[in-house]
Formats: structure tokens, C-alpha cells, sequence
């Protein structure tokens, strides 16, 4: 669990950059772990960090962050506004208070984002007409559907259909919201 900075420490924002960085090396781990993804070509894969790999890790941390209790002390959203501005920390923490942190549904949401289409939020560079995913999103929509289905039968294999109904949607409502302030 993640505990508050100590108080006899200056402190050295060097320890929550390196945090962050360890969560794009293992959130980059994760994605490549999935078979859809090992039968990507080189620049398929390419395409796909740099389109979505922004928009999982901020899922992932939002969900490591809550899960180690970040969000529950103003001495840990002191250390997290000093990476970010206040105003991102708590929508982040709102964000985070509405999500439904069940481990198997996060996994199964990094994938889906992973092979979204439509993630693209960071700047445009001049070699986009030429992306190796852009035109050709199908193989991306067959691995996206497959990863979207497992979670619907997951989420009702644990919940009545109307449960389940209402979970994914507060999940991807969720999911869009932390788009949108990657995004900006």
C-alpha cells in the first residue's frame, strides 16, 4: 500500500516520475503479452503505442492508484498534484470513486482500449496518412470485440443482465471521461 510522503523528507518529485515510468514499462508489458498483439507487425504495434498506449496507462493507474489508496489522503493528492495540477487530481479521484474495480473487468479493459481505433488524442504527426493501422482498422475491431465480449459475459456471469448492463455502461462512461482528460 502506498503511504503518505514522509514528513522528514524534502521533497524530491524524482521517486513519482520513476513510478511512472514503471507503470508504462509494465503497462507496455501487458499489452504486448496478448496474442492479438504478438501477431501485429512492427509498425502495427507502433501505430498502436503510440495511438492508445496514453489512454490504458491512465486506466491503469487510475485503477493502481485507488486500489493502493491514493485518493484517500490529502497528503497523497499533494504528491500526485505536484506531477499534475489539482484540478486533474480530482477529477481523477471523482473519476476513480465511480469505477467498479474489479481486477478481471480492468484487465479486460486495458485490451479493449489497446486495440481501439479511435484513441488517437495526442498530436498529430505528419506520417498519419501513412499509418500502418489507420485505413485498415478491421483486424483492431476483431480483437477489440472478442476482449468487449469476454467482458460481457464475465460481467454476466457475475451479475443479472440489468447489473451487468449498468456496470459496463458506468465503466465505459468512465473509461471516456479519463480519455477526455488524457486528451487535454
Amino acid at each position: 500500500r502506498i503511504t503518505a510522503w514522509p514528513k522528514h523528507l524534502d521533497f524530491d518529485i524524482s521517486p513519482v516520475l520513476n513510478l511512472f515510468a514503471q507503470f508504462y514499462t509494465s503497462t507496455e508489458s501487458f499489452v504486448s503479452s496478448s496474442a492479438d498483439f504478438q501477431i501485429l507487425t512492427l509498425g502495427e504495434k507502433q501505430s498502436l503505442y503510440e495511438r492508445n498506449l496514453h489512454g490504458v496507462l491512465n486506466l491503469y493507474a487510475t485503477f493502481v492508484f485507488c486500489m493502493a489508496g491514493m485518493f484517500s489522503g490529502s497528503a497523497n493528492e499533494r504528491i500526485l498534484a505536484s506531477v499534475y495540477d489539482v484540478n486533474t487530481c480530482r477529477r481523477t479521484k471523482r473519476i476513480s470513486s465511480q469505477l467498479d474495480f474489479d481486477p478481471t473487468m480492468v484487465k479486460l479493459m486495458l485490451f479493449i482500449l489497446t486495440f481501439s481505433s479511435n484513441c488517437y488524442m495526442i498530436e498529430m504527426h505528419e506520417s498519419t496518412h501513412r499509418d500502418a493501422l489507420m485505413l485498415g482498422t478491421f483486424r483492431l475491431l476483431g480483437s477489440q470485440n472478442r476482449y468487449i465480449e469476454i467482458l460481457w459475459r464475465y460481467m454476466l456471469y457475475r451479475y443479472e443482465y440489468m447489473e451487468a448492463a449498468k456496470r459496463l455502461l458506468a465503466l465505459v462512461k468512465s473509461v471516456l471521461d479519463l480519455l477526455a482528460m488524457s486528451g487535454e
